[in-house]
């Protein structure tokens, strides 16, 4: 007999992950954070020492630096 997916998690103890939009979260649950504000939680929770807005700048402009060797070498 197969079994059925909520069966087999039941079974196997797990429980699955569902993402949502921010906008339901937000419309259901009193000051829930904005995506943002979840990031920068999450952040701070993983990455103690680290700066989250500092991490994002350095992150962005070695992005433009890429996106421009890109565009480069594509026009030469």
């Amino acid at each position: 007999m197969k079994q059925s997916f909520l069966d087999n998690l039941i079974k196997e103890n797990e429980f699955p992950i569902i993402f949502i939009g921010s906008g339901i979260t937000r419309r259901y649950f009193k000051d829930a954070p904005t995506w943002d504000k979840l990031l920068y939680i999450l952040w701070n929770e993983t990455n103690p020492t680290d700066n989250y807005y500092s991490a994002f700048h350095n992150l962005r402009k070695k992005l433009k630096i890429l996106f421009i060797s890109i565009l480069v070498w594509l026009l030469r």
